[in-house]
């Protein structure tokens, strides 16, 4: 998998949403065994992965919390 530079993955971000850009970058990302590109371009996704899943742990938090 290619990666383009961090700032057309931040524009794809900010026009398409967090929905639309773990479709198209997170889950080829996770899926593929060799990744090419700039290593920030690679450390975005990985940052941005780690903040969806606290912020998925998080929700599940508040959401179990508000059960009781």
């Amino acid at each position: 998998m290619y990666l383009p530079e961090v700032e057309e993955l931040k524009q794809f971000l900010k026009d398409n949403g967090n929905q639309r850009f773990i479709e198209r970058w997170c889950v080829p990302f996770q899926k593929r065994d060799a990744i090419i590109g700039p290593e920030g371009s690679i450390e975005f996704i990985k940052q941005f992965l780690k903040q969806e899943y606290n912020d998925s742990r998080t929700a599940n938090t508040n959401l179990s919390d508000s059960a009781k």
